[in-house]
């Protein structure tokens, strides 16, 4: 899926973690990733969110910090589940996610 946004300084976190973590945890479970997921994602100015996914109930944030401007793209989420098994998710300027 692709959100064609940039800069989502305006979009509320719980609302990029809807649209982004959303996908992404979706694409790890299709490819046999297994839960719980601890994920990060980081953002180019600094901003950072790290939370923790049980497939049960909605993700509990453990750490975040956001920059004056928030979540900016590109942005880098890494996604680690129970077997230690680690994915690498880009999402580029456009909004287009793709997993490495």
């Amino acid at each position: 899926m692709t959100y064609p946004d940039d800069n989502l300084a305006q979009v509320p976190l719980e609302i990029v973690l809807g649209l982004y973590f959303g996908d992404v945890f979706k694409q790890c479970e299709e490819s046999g990733m297994v839960v719980p997921f601890v994920a990060c994602a980081i953002s180019p100015n600094g901003s950072v969110i790290a939370l923790r996914m049980d497939g049960k109930s909605d993700a509990q944030v453990l750490a975040e910090h956001t920059e004056g401007a928030g979540f900016r793209l590109p942005m880098t989420i890494v996604v680690v589940d129970r077997k230690n098994e680690a994915a690498k998710i880009t999402i580029d300027t456009t909004g287009k996610i793709t997993r490495h």
